[in-house]
C-alpha cells in the first residue's frame, strides 16, 4: 500500500480507510477542523458559501471541502502526500498517524 502515497484519494477511502490492522474514517476525524483544512488546501475563500451549503453540518461541510480539493480545486498535487502534509500543518498529528498506518507509509514519509 505505500504506492498510495502519490496517488490521487477517493471520496470513498476519505470516508473508510482500511489497511494495515487500522481503519481511519477520516472525515470523521477532520470534521471538527474543516474551515482550518479548507484554508491549508487553499479553499478559505469558499469557506462561507460552503458552510451556506452545508446548513451547519460540519460533516457536510468537511465533504465539500474535500470535494472540492479531489476535483483539483487549490492545492496541489491531488495526493495521499499532500493531504498528510496539510495535517501536519492543522495539528492533526494522530490523524496523519493513523492515516500513514493504514496507508503503510513510514512516518518520515508524510513530512
Amino acid at each position: 500500500m505505500a504506492s498510495w502515497i502519490g496517488e490521487k484519494p477517493t471520496m470513498q477511502q476519505l470516508q473508510h480507510l482500511e489497511g494495515n490492522g487500522k481503519t481511519v474514517k477520516f472525515i470523521d476525524k477532520v470534521k471538527g477542523k474543516w474551515t482550518s483544512l479548507a484554508n491549508v488546501l487553499g479553499l478559505g475563500d469558499d469557506v462561507d458559501a460552503i458552510a451556506a451549503s452545508a446548513f451547519g453540518n460540519v460533516d457536510e461541510a468537511c465533504r465539500k471541502v474535500m470535494a472540492k480539493w479531489l476535483d483539483g480545486a487549490r492545492r496541489k498535487p491531488v495526493t495521499w502526500q499532500t493531504l498528510l502534509k496539510v495535517l501536519g500543518e492543522i495539528e492533526l498529528e494522530g490523524v496523519k498517524n493513523d492515516l500513514q498506518m493504514a496507508l503503510g507509509v513510514p512516518a518520515a514519509a508524510g513530512q
